[in-house]
C-alpha cells in the first residue's frame, strides 16, 4: 500500500482528522505567496495545537519551502519540530544535503521531460542517489506546485519496480484507484483534490483514504 501525504494543511481539525486516517505524512507550505502559505508562527500554533490534541504517534510532518533561504529553511525545522522538508523550487541537490532533516525534492514533469523518460529516470536517480525522496510533480509555467492537474502517467508506468518515488498533482478520490494500477507508486500526495471551495474536505480525505485502501 502507498504512502499517503495529505499536504497544504492550514487548520489544526485537519491535521487531527488525517493523522486518525493513519496518513504517512501531513504537509505545510511554507513557500511566498501562494495561497496555502503558512508563516512561521502561525505554523507553530497550528502544530503545538496538533501535538496537544495527539497522543498517538504522529505522521511525519513536512514543510514545504520553494526558492528560500538555507537559513530560514533551517530556523522553520528547529521552530516548527518539522520531521522532513520538501524542496519545490530551483533548489541543487547540494543545498538539500544542507538541510537538518531528510528531504523530499520535487522533479517538475513538464511537456519537455514528459517526452523524454530516460530524463526522469536519470532525475530520479540523481535525487535517491544524494539521499532524498523524488515526488513528481505535474509543472506549468511560473507555478512550483499545486496546480491541481495531473501529467501523463504512462510516461512513468513501470518505473515503481525499481525505484522508490511519491506520485503529486491532479489525484482525487475518483482517480487515485487509476493512479496506483498505473503507476503504483511508493507514495502518493494529495492537496487540492480533497478540497472544496479551496478548503480541506474531511468527507473527501476519508473517500481517497479508502479509495487507497480497497481490496
Amino acid at each position: 500500500m502507498p504512502r499517503v501525504k495529505i499536504c497544504g494543511i492550514k487548520e489544526t481539525e485537519h491535521a487531527i482528522y488525517a493523522s486518525k486516517l493513519n496518513v504517512d505524512y501531513l504537509g505545510f507550505v511554507f513557500v511566498e505567496n501562494v495561497r496555502r502559505q503558512l508563516t512561521q508562527d502561525t505554523a507553530y500554533e497550528l502544530i503545538e495545537n496538533y501535538r496537544e490534541f495527539t497522543l498517538r504517534e504522529s505522521p511525519s510532518l513536512v514543510g514545504l519551502f520553494a526558492n528560500q533561504s538555507l537559513k530560514f529553511v533551517n530556523d522553520t525545522v528547529r521552530k516548527c519540530k518539522l520531521d522532513m522538508v520538501q524542496l519545490c523550487g530551483a533548489e541543487s541537490l547540494d543545498f538539500c544535503k544542507l538541510i537538518d532533516v531528510p528531504v523530499i525534492k520535487q522533479i517538475k514533469v513538464d511537456k519537455e521531460l514528459i517526452k523524454n523518460k530516460s530524463k526522469i529516470i536519470d532525475s530520479i536517480i540523481e535525487v535517491i542517489n544524494y539521499g532524498s525522496i523524488p515526488i513528481l510533480d505535474h509543472s506549468e509555467r511560473g507555478k512550483l506546485g499545486g496546480t491541481g492537474h495531473s501529467f501523463d502517467w504512462s510516461v512513468i508506468e513501470g518505473l515503481s519496480v525499481e525505484y522508490d518515488f511519491i506520485l503529486a498533482g491532479g489525484l482525487n478520490p475518483s482517480n487515485v484507484r487509476q493512479a496506483i494500477r498505473k503507476v503504483n507508486p511508493w507514495g502518493l500526495d494529495v492537496s487540492s483534490g480533497i478540497e472544496t471551495n479551496g478548503v480541506k474536505d474531511k468527507t473527501k480525505i476519508l473517500e481517497f483514504i479508502n479509495k487507497i485502501r480497497e481490496k
